[in-house]
């Protein structure tokens, strides 16, 4: 998910923000006049190129294996969901801003597949555990990369992580021997999503707690 508000400063590539608008950028105000649809229409809007060529490499890779899995309509709800929660969490931090891109729903799948991983490490012996714990430090690491800067929507890319786990485990809910922990994640994630939504109203339509003061 890019921030376009960053982003146009940059000049050479980056569309037009009054053109991102008129298309379906994520944008406060404009939700704030019922455009609902900007909550999903950014996962079809890249800046760039590169911008979408760095997604589709990157959910292609994320997300086969998620669909073989569990089945062609669960992924939708996975991905989609991400892709909501997320850029409803961006509106709720940074509603002035304009994002695209769909790394939210990506995020989402990095998500779904952290918490595939951690639902079996009770079950993976010490080989497997060591060789997991690197592949997840160094992506973690990227990730962090990824993430971080002035045209990176940072609260997108949070927001759809946290729902890609709570789709995940509530995929997973009735295999046998879940960890300890399985319930706590699920039912927490679960209400961090709902709270985003809620927050994200109250913010857009009453101006609470804070308005969104766009000029």
């Amino acid at each position: 998910m890019s921030d376009i508000e960053s982003q146009r400063v940059l000049g050479a590539g980056i569309p037009r923000t009054g053109r991102l608008i008129d298309v379906g950028a994520t944008y406060g105000p404009a939700i704030r006049h019922f455009q609902a649809w900007r909550l999903i229409m950014p996962v079809f809007l890249h800046v760039g190129i590169v911008h979408l060529l760095f997604n589709i490499l990157f959910i292609l890779h994320m997300g086969l294996d998620k669909e073989i899995k569990y089945g062609r309509s669960n992924f939708l709800m996975l991905y989609f969901s991400s892709a909501l929660i997320g850029n409803m969490f961006t509106v709720l931090m940074r509603p002035c801003s304009l994002a695209v891109g769909a790394s939210t729903a990506g995020f989402g799948l990095v998500g779904s597949i952290l918490a595939e991983i951690l639902m079996v490490w009770h079950k993976l012996d010490e080989r497997t555990r060591n060789m997991y714990t690197l592949d997840i430090t160094i992506f973690g690491a990227l990730m962090i990369l990824l993430s971080y800067g002035q045209t990176v929507d940072i609260w997108g890319h949070l927001g759809g992580f946290v729902c890609g786990v709570a789709v995940t485990c509530e995929l997973n809910k009735n295999i046998r021997d879940l960890p300890h922990w399985f319930g706590l994640v699920k039912d927490g994630t679960r209400t961090i999503c709902l709270g985003v939504i809620a927050l994200t109203l109250v913010r857009v339509f009453l101006g609470l707690p804070l308005p969104m003061g766009c000029a």
